[in-house]
């Protein structure tokens, strides 16, 4: 919703997609372009994302504590979802995704968390964000060349 008002702002088309789990359509802005389209779709987001520069996936079932009683569900969302995104992206030739982790990744450690800081998740929601991480890592060298 910030973000998306943000780029708007900054004179840029905004196009979204949201399966609506856990959203409220009251949320997205008159301007812009949204889809009901659940991030796992490869097909529907390579059709969304078509002609986009700029893809900023923001999309996870953020359960933390409590994805340890619906890892499925948690990891399709967050991790399946992800690399759909992420492969949607390639095929479509985006220049460039921005990934919004989470301080998931960092576990149980002391605050305040730096990057620098290894990834020790505690929960599946977090291993999922970590291997969303490195898996966009890959493809950032393996796609890089196209």
């Amino acid at each position: 919703c910030h973000l998306a008002k943000r780029l708007h702002d900054l004179g840029h088309q905004i196009v979204g997609n949201d399966n609506m789990i856990g959203g409220d359509e009251y949320n997205i802005h008159d301007f812009v372009e949204f889809h009901n389209v659940d991030c796992c779709d490869f097909e529907n987001m390579k059709r969304i994302m078509k002609n986009c520069d700029v893809v900023y996936h923001c999309a996870a079932t953020a359960h933390e504590g409590f994805s340890v009683f619906s890892p499925s569900l948690i990891t399709r969302n967050t991790f399946d979802a992800s690399i759909s995104t992420f492969s949607a992206a390639i095929a479509c030739n985006v220049k460039r995704i921005v990934f919004c982790s989470s301080m998931a990744r960092y576990g149980g450690q002391k605050t305040p968390f730096t990057e620098d800081m290894k990834a020790m998740p505690v929960d599946p929601y977090g291993i999922a964000k970590v291997a969303s991480e490195e898996t966009l890592k890959v493809f950032s060298f393996d796609y890089s060349s196209l």
